[in-house]
């Protein structure tokens, strides 16, 4: 007697899901990533030697050293820098905002970004080198 055999299973690993995966991956951690996200600003943090290392916000605000400002590394306004803060720390616990400022700049170029942050329920947090200060 001649028993028909039955036919071996034949597996396959669909290989070009795996390249869509990859591709969702990087874009995930792009997106996510905080370094050199602000490394075209020009500005030169003052120093001091009584600077604390802390843990990075998560929101930042930077005034370079022409008195533009930048809201998470994008150029902005002070007439939209209110509620561009107000949408990142609406639903924060920790309101708290990096604010990293020009060594050179003068209170009335930065006093109305303080200003701003504080209207929106902000805590500053400056952003310094360690120093002397000079």
């Amino acid at each position: 007697m001649n028993y028909a055999r039955k036919p071996e299973p034949h597996f396959e690993i669909p290989i070009v899901n795996i390249g869509d995966i990859a591709f969702l991956l990087i874009i995930f951690f792009i997106l996510t990533s905080t370094f050199m996200r602000e490394s075209y600003i020009k500005l030169k943090p003052p120093a001091s030697p009584d600077v604390q290392r802390v843990k990075d916000s998560p929101v930042s605000v930077s005034v370079d050293n022409k008195g533009q400002i930048w809201l998470q590394g994008t150029e902005c306004q002070l007439t939209s820098l209110e509620s561009g803060l107000n949408a990142l720390l609406q639903d924060k616990t920790d309101k708290i905002v990096m604010l990293k400022i020009d060594k050179g700049l003068v209170q009335s170029q930065f006093g109305p970004v303080m200003v701003a942050i504080s209207n929106v329920g902000g805590d500053v947090m400056l952003v310094g080198g360690e120093g002397s200060g000079k």
